[in-house]
């Protein structure tokens, strides 16, 4: 295992892979490659889910059925990874979710795939960065 999966490019790996680059689409699609998932991303996705602020197309138990996924591997915060958490510098998005992913790449040792910027500008952990454009209106 080299990549941890931040919260965006797993949801849209799953739900709109066509978003992402070539090259991202590309590793996701390895299935002899195993990914790492903080498991605070399962709870950004649930909330999200339930403030209707992303629209994944199936109840949220049933598209976890889905999107966990046998070459997905979910870390559980440990001690480690919350001090860890602590660690980041003070100008580090406030973000909790972001500070434990982050700090889940650091202890585990992976490259974080992310679309977000401030996580690839801190530089706290390698990054396989990557820029998020979402679908147009009636492509499918």
């Amino acid at each position: 295992m080299n990549y941890l999966l931040d919260t965006a490019p797993w949801i849209n790996g799953v739900k709109e892979p066509t978003t992402l680059p070539d090259r991202v689409r590309q590793l996701l699609g390895d299935e002899s490659e195993v990914f790492g998932l903080a498991d605070i991303s399962l709870w950004e996705v649930a909330t999200l889910a339930a403030k209707g602020r992303i629209d994944l197309g199936l109840p949220i138990r049933d598209w976890f059925r889905r999107a966990v996924a046998a070459n997905l591997h979910v870390f559980p915060i440990s001690a480690e990874i919350a001090a860890a958490a602590q660690d980041c510098p003070a100008d580090f998005p406030g973000d909790p979710a972001d500070r434990l992913i982050v700090a889940t790449a650091k202890v585990h040792r992976l490259t974080l795939i992310t679309a977000d910027a401030c996580i690839r500008d801190a530089a706290l952990v390698p990054t396989l960065f990557y820029k998020w454009r979402p679908m147009r209106r009636g492509m499918r």
